[in-house]
């Protein structure tokens, strides 16, 4: 019961959500008060603790997937000059 009240006043019911505070605190752009959020989120919310778990395997496989593998010369090219002509 007292964790059904803790959900519904939980990060995962409010915006950005959940997700999104979990994306910053993995890429290290959370501030320390959304760390500080977040962690109680990840320690009272089992859907918070299972979006976190989901990230984090997402993660894992798009790095473990991409490890061998490298984009085509010509598209990282393409990709550098495009980041030179927006920085004008």
């Amino acid at each position: 019961m007292e964790k059904d009240k803790i959900h519904k006043k939980c990060l995962c019911n409010e915006p950005p959500g959940s997700e999104r505070l979990i994306e910053l605190m993995l890429d290290n752009e959370a501030t320390e008060d959304q760390n500080k959020l977040i962690q109680v989120a990840l320690n009272s919310c089992p859907k918070c603790l299972q979006n976190y778990q989901t990230e984090i395997a997402l993660r894992h496989q798009l790095k473990t997937s991409m490890a061998n593998n490298r984009l085509p010369e010509h598209v990282i090219q393409a990709i550098r000059h495009k980041i030179r002509e927006t920085a004008q």
